[in-house]
């Protein structure tokens, strides 16, 4: 009799509210948070800590193919991910491809507004290598929790600091 493992697959969801004063600064913190969010390239200068190289290997016409280093809890983390852009619906979706420690990662970014608020959620979707997973499961999770957390404070004092400049 065999027997068949069921994936653990974990999620992780983060999200950011901007309160504006109006709909024009709805409109600009919409604007000012797709610019930093799909520039993925650029996250290593404002939180090189978390995410000290982004790579763009590929690009077109609303997707790129990113190469990625992230720490977490100074564990190095690395994957290349196809990221497809949907400008219209102020979205984007990336999905990893297997590497050493997992079967699957996808992740999303989605900006939503209303008449005074701009909500910004991260969400990440994954499933570990079994071995990794028998060992390291409930920490690695905890350790992507605290990453994703801080990626989003760290996007959020970025977006804060370009709409005060501005």
């Amino acid at each position: 009799m065999s027997s068949t493992q069921v994936p653990n697959i974990r999620t992780i969801e983060n999200t950011l509210t901007i309160v504006c004063q109006d709909e024009a600064g709805v409109a600009r913190a919409t604007q000012v948070a797709w610019d930093v969010i799909r520039q993925f390239e650029l996250f290593p200068t404002f939180m090189p800590e978390i995410v000290p190289k982004v790579t763009v290997i590929e690009e077109g016409n609303n997707w790129t193919k990113t190469q990625w280093l992230v720490y977490l809890n100074k564990v190095p983390y690395e994957w290349t991910a196809e990221d497809n852009y949907f400008p219209e619906k102020l979205r984007i979706e990336s999905r990893a491809h297997p590497n050493a420690r997992y079967n699957q990662f996808s992740a999303f970014w989605q900006i939503d507004h209303s008449d005074k608020n701009v909500r910004i959620q991260h969400f990440m979707c994954f499933e570990l290598k079994p071995h990794i997973d028998k060992m390291n499961g409930p920490v690695t999770e905890v350790r992507m929790k605290q990453t994703s957390s801080k990626m989003v404070e760290a996007i959020t004092a970025r977006i804060n600091l370009l709409l005060t400049e501005s």
